[in-house]
């Protein structure tokens, strides 16, 4: 039996995607801890705002955060109101997030095409494997990549020969200006320059359109402007220097941390969005538009993922999320392919069959690899030499054994999937697809990304929760995190700032400063040597990597 997506009405259609998106989204969002370092950090600015009533500047261990504007923070301070300050709370506005984010793709989709390509793409996005996580996650990400993704859209509706085409440049520039309140300059750099070569690629229809190029931009910067300029206002230049002094080392530098290779975001936009990463290369050829404006949104969707790829593959900072905004074209341009494979405008299609196959099978062995590992890590160990991992591999943890079957599930599905598109049920077969594999991530959450994240950060989470309530110093050493932080719940008094010290400072102050309350740091197994000598800190225990020390005050110096 084949499904008919057709015999829906809009409404219904809707409907059933908003119930199918909070099934896929919400259950389960407060599950697992907070990952370090963005998750952590950004439920961290959240909670400062609601514990120091000051909305309007973004702060961290309460200090000035100079790398973020406030807008997302915004929403996870609402959600947090109404739920509390947990896990659940920090998650649950790209939950809502993702939610909008398939509705707005299954009314443009419908828009241009008809609603079972809107289909398509709502299949496409949801049931792909990062688009998905991104929505169950607590990063700022989705939100800014919904803002960019809408100025693209009006982006191209300004070239639009129809009724109000002169105001769809100031919508992209309203878009673009929220997306810097979201996260900072990029939101006008990405959609900006996809404004420039769009219009590049169709001069010889379209005019150069500098004063569109000015009034998007100024808007963008308008809209910004608002809450910048109040910053200005109340607090100095401060922040608007040291925000673009970063803006500028994460474009030259590694600076938060992490460097890769230059085809890096390839690889993850390509593995990353599996299964609809898969289809695109079916949908790069001209004349398998269906109509002028479906072409030219085509031409858009290739841009702009060139330039999201060309971008961040030369930014010296390499982290999984920067290319996210990807997700957007290159779910449209596989439901795309997708939609012209059933109105049989391609016939052929083997290569992808093949493709589909060796990457289910290739993502699936690793999530029962990855399951294998955590159920039988006492006859692994002794294999690793990395001391640190071997110690996180001997946390507790609890696995039922039939965890790998879930990377099993997914290389069934996988084939099922193509089976039924060789037999021509292509929505039965797109169903299977990315309905499985949204199942398989669903049951993946649950079964195994507790067990994960115990393994890498249990123990010292573990740890900053019993501190909740006591006024002690509390600090992580040797190693970047924010746990420390908002797993503790640490209050302004016990911050530098409340101190009266200066951040580099605090360091040393817990370790041979004249402290009145107990103060606990932990550290990783590998800066023992560094850490363990001090005369002042005694070792507590060691716990899956970590140590974890303690200097009470008024006991004698350890010689």
């Amino acid at each position: 039996m084949s499904l008919n997506f057709e015999s829906l009405s809009p409404a219904r259609t809707k409907i059933y995607i908003v119930i199918i998106s909070a099934v896929m989204f919400l259950p389960f969002l407060g599950s697992v801890h907070l990952f370090d370092w963005d998750e952590i950090n950004f439920a961290e600015t959240s909670r400062e705002m609601i514990e120091t009533g000051d909305y309007l500047r973004v702060h961290i261990d309460y200090e000035p955060f100079y790398e973020k504007p406030p807008l997302f923070f915004w929403f996870q301070v609402i959600s947090m109101k109404i739920f509390g300050i947990n896990e659940f709370a920090a998650r649950f506005p790209n939950a809502i997030i993702g939610i909008a984010a398939l509705l707005i793709l299954y009314s443009l989709g419908s828009r241009l095409q008809d609603r079972v390509f809107g289909l398509f793409w709502v299949f496409s996005y949801a049931g792909s494997i990062l688009p998905y996580f991104y929505f169950r996650s607590g990063i700022l990400d989705p939100l800014f990549n919904l803002f960019m993704f809408l100025s693209v859209w009006y982006i191209h509706l300004s070239f639009r020969k129809s009724d109000g085409r002169n105001l769809n440049y100031l919508y992209a520039g309203i878009f673009s200006g929220l997306a810097i309140l979201v996260k900072g300059p990029v939101g006008l750099l990405l959609p900006g320059l996809t404004f420039i070569i769009f219009n590049l690629v169709v001069i010889r229809k379209e005019k150069f359109q500098i004063l569109k190029m000015l009034g998007f931009g100024i808007i963008a910067i308008l809209t910004a402007g608002i809450w910048f300029g109040i910053e200005f206002l109340v607090n100095g230049p401060t922040f608007l220097e040291a925000f673009f002094k970063y803006q500028i080392r994460l474009l030259t530098t590694g600076d938060a941390g992490f460097s890769g290779p230059i085809y890096y975001h390839l690889v993850v936009v390509l593995i990353g969005c599996f299964p609809a990463s898969f289809f695109i290369f079916y949908s790069f050829r001209k004349e398998r538009a269906s109509s002028e404006e479906m072409a030219r949104f085509r031409t858009v969707m290739i841009i702009l993922l060139l330039v999201v790829l060309v971008i961040f593959s030369l930014v010296k900072t390499k982290i999984v999320h920067y290319s996210s905004l990807a997700y957007y074209p290159v779910t449209y341009l596989g439901a795309l392919a997708l939609y012209n494979i059933y109105k049989e405008k391609i016939v052929s299609f083997r290569g992808l069959k093949i493709s589909l196959a060796l990457a289910g099978v290739f993502i699936g062995l690793l999530l029962s690899g990855l399951a294998l590992l955590g159920i039988y890590k006492k006859d692994i160990i002794h294999w690793l030499t990395d001391d640190y991992v071997k110690a996180n591999l001997q946390a507790d943890s609890v696995w039922y054994s039939f965890e790998p079957g879930i990377g099993v599930l997914l290389i069934v599905i996988t084939g099922i999937a193509i089976f039924l598109l060789g037999r021509k049920q292509i929505i039965n077969g797109a169903f299977v697809l990315y309905g499985g594999t949204a199942l398989t991530l669903s049951l993946m959450l649950p079964l195994m990304l507790p067990q994960i994240e115990n393994y890498v950060q249990g123990a010292p989470i573990e740890f900053y929760k019993s501190l909740q309530g006591k006024d002690v110093y509390v600090k992580s050493v040797g190693f970047r995190s924010y746990a420390d932080i908002y797993y503790s719940a640490k209050e302004k008094k016990n911050s530098a700032s409340g101190i009266g010290i200066k951040h580099s400072e605090i360091e040393n102050f817990l370790i041979n400063g004249p402290v009145t309350k107990p103060a606990y740091l932990v550290t990783k197994i590998n800066e023992r040597e560094k850490w363990t000598k001090i005369p002042t800190l005694e070792v507590m225990y060691e716990k899956n990597g970590f140590i974890f020390l303690k200097r009470i005050p008024g006991e004698p110096v350890r010689k």
